[in-house]
This record gives C-alpha cells, structure tokens and sequence, in this order.
C-alpha cells in the first residue's frame, strides 16, 4: 500500500461514539474493520455504501456526487466509502460484481442499491430513499 492509503483517516477514528447524535462528518472512508461499526449505526442513521476503485472512470465521476447528495441530508444519512482493492472482503459480502456499486441500509438491513455511475437527480433520489427506509429493487 502507498504512504496515502496509510495515513488516511479510517471511519472509525472519526465516528461521534452517541451514533443517536447527527455529525457534521458524514463521509467517512472505510477499511474491513471500521466497516461493521458503521454498518450497525445504521439502526440509528441510514448509511449509504459506495464500492469504488481509484482507477475506475465512472467511480471517479460518481464520488463528488455521492457526496453532495449525502451531504445535502444533514447528517441524517452517512456515507462509507469502502475501496474495493484495500478490502475484497466487504465486496464479497455485499455480492459485488461490478464497480461503481452504492448500497443502502436502514436499520441494520439492506434495502436498495445500485450499480454503475447516476446523475446528481438520481443520486438524489436515491439517497433521499435510503433515508426515508424506501424499498427498492
């Protein structure tokens, strides 16, 4: 791993501990051991998943987009970034086959997700539903 994989801030070390409590820190990039922590405090605020790659165009494209739409919701939903080559595991459990690919949980579960990169109306839309627990397929 390259030296800025190494210093990077994990979602662990950035997590406010009251998960009930809204943050201003809503992105927060993951590693497999943070992973879980986060995935639980979505019983208490929904969380948005995005698999992604550096040297993926379309993952590129999405990231800032992702990030706006989160950030619009007011730390009423979070965002885990979880790189797909520091951690295969997280992938194989979500099912990954394709990157980019966006999850969304509520309540511990999983309730919709999507593949390959969206426009910021999608995106919207679709963080909007994670947040209001809206099932889709």
């Amino acid at each position: 791993f390259g030296s800025t994989y190494n210093q990077r801030k994990y979602c662990s070390e950035s997590i406010p501990k009251d998960t009930e409590k809204k943050s201003e820190e809503s992105v927060f990039d993951c590693d497999d051991s943070s992973f879980e922590y986060l995935l639980n405090t979505s019983k208490e605020i929904p969380l948005v998943v995005q698999i992604y790659a550096k040297w993926c165009p379309p993952c590129q494209r999405l990231a800032p987009v992702l990030e706006k739409s989160v950030k619009k919701e007011n730390g009423e939903v979070r965002l885990a970034r979880v790189n797909i080559d520091h951690c295969p595991k997280i992938a194989a459990q979500l099912g990954v086959r394709q990157i980019p690919f966006v999850v969304g949980f509520k309540h511990g579960k999983q309730i919709t997700s999507f593949v390959g990169a969206a426009d910021e109306s999608a995106v919207d839309s679709f963080v909007h539903s994670v947040k209001e627990g809206i099932l889709q397929k």
